[in-house]
């Protein structure tokens, strides 16, 4: 990425703009996620996208050519320590700033950062709630209550929030890669409120390739803009330790990757990556493995978004 810190009133001659979020008000277990958006430049050693073609050696015949991006670094969110709803005001107004300008890359933080990031993405769009949704890759349902006095503002109810605050309708929301014992409750809600599932046993019953079918004939195929949101706790611990909550038996790096290769990236308007703790996980591959993410979304996909240029036409 390497991107230069680039000022609020040049963000318009920046194809893409990183926003880091460390903020970490909203977990619930170990902390560490605060740190990720300094370790994601930290590694961010490789350059900016520049045209080259690349092939794929499991589909040697295929080439494909990376996009060309002029990236700008717009610094971090001021978090306010002891005013979380400050914060959440702060994510949603500078996410919006930057959509209004150009497309936003945001590193949190905590899950729950993705509600006022997804508000002030489709704000900034001047998108209304029937033309909106949002895909997150998460092991978890996130439509949890208030815990321990944090109410709303927790990762832990980051999709119940986005459906009571009016960001996306429940029918165009997508969760992949949920799995384990959760609450009936927590279930039933999901389901009366239709919110689409794609669970780790559908990818691994069906294939990647059934399960991207299946997620191109959700209801989500009616929306116009899309926000996505990763959850590095949807991954297999084994390969990522480093994240606040773990949950055994995640997605492999392999599905992950064929999973996204099937999202209509035209359509794609922003994207987060939260709950990255670079501390939990000394080896570093954790971080390691989100770059890799973030250097494939921007190289391979962001260039079929019809919302990653500044300048469209």
């Amino acid at each position: 990425m390497n991107a230069p810190y680039v000022l609020e009133s040049n963000w318009n001659q920046c194809d893409l703009v990183f926003l880091g979020i460390p903020y970490e008000a909203g977990i619930s277990f170990r902390a560490g996620c605060r740190d990720a958006p300094k370790e994601i430049r930290r590694v961010a050693f490789t350059s900016p996208p520049t045209g080259a073609e690349y092939i794929n050696l499991a589909q040697p015949e295929q080439v494909v050519k990376a996009s060309d991006f002029i990236i700008g670094d717009a610094g971090d969110v001021t978090v306010v320590a002891n005013e979380p709803s400050q914060t959440i005001t702060n994510i949603e107004q500078s996410v919006a700033s930057i959509r209004t300008a150009s497309f936003p890359l945001c590193i949190g933080g905590d899950h729950s950062i993705t509600v006022p990031a997804a508000a002030g993405c489709f704000r900034g769009l001047g998108a209304d709630l029937h033309s909106v949704g949002l895909i997150s890759f998460d092991a978890d349902l996130d439509v949890e209550t208030g815990i321990g006095g944090l109410d709303g503002l927790w990762h832990g109810a980051t999709i119940r929030q986005l459906v009571e605050t009016r960001v996306v309708l429940p029918e165009r929301i997508l969760i992949i890669g949920c799995r384990g014992v959760v609450p009936k409750r927590d279930y039933d809600w999901a389901i009366s409120k239709g919110i689409n599932l794609i669970t780790l046993a559908d990818i691994r019953t069906l294939g990647s390739s059934a399960a991207t079918e299946k997620m191109r004939k959700s209801s989500l195929v009616d929306a116009k803009y899309i926000y996505l949101s990763f959850d590095v706790d949807c991954m297999e611990p084994a390969l990522c330790r480093g994240t606040g909550w773990l949950s055994w038996n995640g997605l492999s790096s392999d599905e992950l990757f064929g999973l996204i290769a099937g999202i209509d990236w035209k359509k794609v308007v922003g994207l987060d990556i939260v709950e990255l703790s670079p501390s939990l996980d000394n080896s570093g591959l954790t971080t390691l493995f989100t770059y890799e993410l973030l250097w494939r979304i921007i190289r391979f996909h962001l260039g079929d978004s019809s919302f990653s240029k500044a300048r469209l036409q």
